[in-house]
C-alpha cells in the first residue's frame, strides 16, 4: 500500500492570542500498487487485450480482477479462486511461482502465462 501525503496552508483566526496564524493540515491518502499484467498465449486470446493494470496488493487480488474483468479467460486460468493447474505468473522477470500471496509493489509488471507456452 502506498501512502502519499497531501498538506494545506490554511489562514485562521480560530486563536484569539493570534489572529490570522497559518495552520498546516495534512491529509494522508491511501493508494494501492498500480500493476501493469501482460497476457501471454491463449491468454491473451481470451482476455482479448494485450495487458491490463490493476490497483492490487497481491497476485490474489491480481486473480480476482482477471476474474471479474475477464471471464473468458478465468474460465482457463482460475479454479476456486486459485491459480489453475497449469498456469503460471511472474514477477518482474524473476522466477515463476504460484504463491498468490506474494506481495506487489507499485510498477510491478506481472506476466500470466500457461505453463507449456514455448514448448
Amino acid at each position: 500500500m502506498c501512502v502519499k501525503f497531501d498538506s494545506f496552508l490554511v489562514i485562521s483566526d480560530l486563536s484569539k492570542a493570534q489572529p490570522r496564524s497559518p495552520i498546516l493540515i495534512s491529509r494522508a491518502v491511501l493508494t494501492l500498487p498500480s500493476i501493469h499484467v501482460e497476457f501471454f498465449g491463449v491468454a491473451r486470446s481470451r482476455a482479448n487485450v494485450a495487458a491490463a493494470t490493476f490497483d492490487v496488493e497481491s497476485l490474489r487480488e491480481v486473480l480476482s480482477q482477471i476474474s471479474e474483468q475477464f471471464p473468458a479467460l478465468a474460465e482457463l486460468c482460475v479454479e476456486g479462486g486459485e491459480l489453475a493447474p497449469g498456469w503460471l505468473l511472474n514477477v518482474n522477470g524473476s522466477a515463476f511461482t504460484r504463491d498468490l500471496s506474494s506481495p506487489l509493489n507499485d510498477g510491478d509488471n506481472v506476466l500470466l502465462i500457461p505453463a507449456d507456452a514455448g514448448g
